[in-house]
């Protein structure tokens, strides 16, 4: 096999995917356009990491949820859920708060569902947490 493919200048840019995500949030009329971007994978283990918790039994565990509401916040590009402006707006402090505030049940979990996939994780939901909680429980166990 050629390692040319493979070489930073050949490879293609992280998916990028824009879309009306409710028409709660309008813009001249019209549902507004959500844009979400994959991340890299030290990104996503910043992420992973920031969201450990030690239990009482001295092992570590992750904060699924604030895993990933964390990923969907890095995750969107439109509208920045990281800006103060919104923040003010919603009368929060974190992106984790503004995206329980901002958002219903359906629309967050359409919003994860596109930040799932443009960052490569294409398995259907119940095969990831299945795929996650292996994952996390290879490295939790102290």
């Amino acid at each position: 096999m050629d390692i040319k493919a493979f070489l930073a200048e050949n490879v293609g840019e992280k998916r990028r995917e824009t879309f009306p995500l409710s028409d709660r949030f309008l813009q001249d009329e019209k549902p507004a356009q959500f844009c979400v971007r994959g991340i890299s994978e030290g990104e996503n283990e910043a992420i992973r990491q920031s969201a450990y918790y030690q239990k009482k039994d001295g092992t570590t565990g992750i904060q699924r949820d604030l895993y990933y509401k964390r990923l969907v916040a890095a995750s969107t590009v439109e509208p920045d859920l990281k800006s103060d402006a919104l923040w003010k707006s919603w009368g929060v402090y974190s992106a984790e708060a503004l995206i329980d505030r901002m958002f219903t049940a359906g629309e967050y979990a359409t919003l994860l569902s596109k930040v799932l996939w443009v960052n490569g994780f294409s398995k259907s939901d119940e095969a990831l947490k299945n795929e996650l909680k292996k994952e996390f429980a290879g490295e939790t166990a102290n």
